[in-house]
């Protein structure tokens, strides 16, 4: 219980933020973190050629095995999904990507290049409101 008090009163005496402060501290933390990714990188050869070199299957893999591990499973048959299962593997698809091409600082484009692939590979196209004026089907 104490801890809880603690942990409570610990919280009361915190700095408010303004969003400015927020947004310089999330940019601090990215660069120390990017700092350390290249350091890791620079120190592991095998692992900075493998993302030089990424071939399309090698990251159709990752993203099959990424959105495999990530994506949420409905447990409940019975209950409608919070969001359609195809939208949220779309997200993760795109987490995935961003996360490896912030790996691969030096093959930015080939990476989401890669992930542009494996989008129009993986996911169609339906126009979802097909009498809108920009609709772009030929109704």
């Amino acid at each position: 219980m104490e801890l809880i008090v603690h942990q409570v009163k610990e919280k009361e005496n915190e700095k408010v933020l303004t969003n400015e402060e927020v947004i310089n501290r999330i940019i601090a933390l990215t660069k120390k973190e990017g700092d350390a990714i290249d350091e890791k990188l620079k120190e592991n050869p095998t692992l900075n050629k493998f993302f030089q070199g990424m071939t399309y299957s090698a990251f159709q893999k990752l993203a099959d095995t990424y959105l495999e591990e990530t994506t949420p499973i409905q447990e409940a048959p019975s209950l409608p999904p919070a969001a359609a299962p195809e939208l949220v593997k779309l997200a993760f698809t795109l987490d995935f990507t961003a996360r490896v091409a912030g790996l691969s600082r030096q093959n930015v484009c080939h990476i989401t290049g890669l992930g542009n692939r494996y989008l129009a590979d993986r996911f169609e196209y339906t126009q979802a409101c097909t009498d809108h004026p920009w609709s772009d089907t030929d109704d």
